[in-house]
């Protein structure tokens, strides 16, 4: 019940979010600026998927936000990120690919590696690809960098207790 309700304000939240976006969008000057604005507007509508039909709806319009920030920055970590988290988080049938979601990841931590907010991705996208080893190695390297960092310290204790349990 807790998780239907808090998909439900998800959807809320973005839809509120998309107006002000959108906006951003035209009142952006510089590519810069447009771009981050498409970012922006796409994990909005990504943030809005929370059901097969939003997926539907949302989906390709997120991805159309997405594929034109990285038109205009495709160089920008952020832009790679965000992309990283569709192929992370939906199923293939709406374009999730958790290899190239690593891939993604990966790629952005080379373009900025003292993010450890890149790291804690990268360890996720090897967690669900089951690739145990590598999803813990990038939790620690995600602590070495920032050793704050909460949830690289939570992900990290979950993918140690698989391990064991799998031992």
């Amino acid at each position: 019940k807790e998780a239907k309700e808090l998909k439900q304000r998800q959807e809320v939240l973005a839809a509120q979010g998309l107006v002000y976006g959108e906006r951003a969008i035209a009142l952006a000057k510089s590519e810069a600026e447009i771009a981050a604005a498409h970012r922006v507007v796409g994990e909005l509508y990504a943030n809005s998927i929370t059901s097969m039909v939003a997926g539907f709806k949302n989906g390709p319009k997120a991805r159309n936000h997405l594929d034109e920030a990285m038109k205009r920055t495709p160089d920008d970590p952020e832009c790679q990120r965000a992309i990283g988290i569709m192929y992370l988080n939906n199923p293939p049938i709406s374009g999730g690919d958790v290899p190239k979601a690593i891939e993604t990841f990966s790629h952005c931590h080379e373009l900025k590696p003292d993010n450890d907010e890149y790291m804690v991705m990268l360890a996720m996208a090897y967690q669900k690809d089951k690739q145990w080893d590598k999803a813990l190695e990038a939790a620690e390297k995600a602590l070495a960098l920032n050793p704050a960092n909460t949830s690289a310290a939570a992900l990290r204790a979950r993918i140690a207790a698989k391990e064991e349990n799998a031992e």
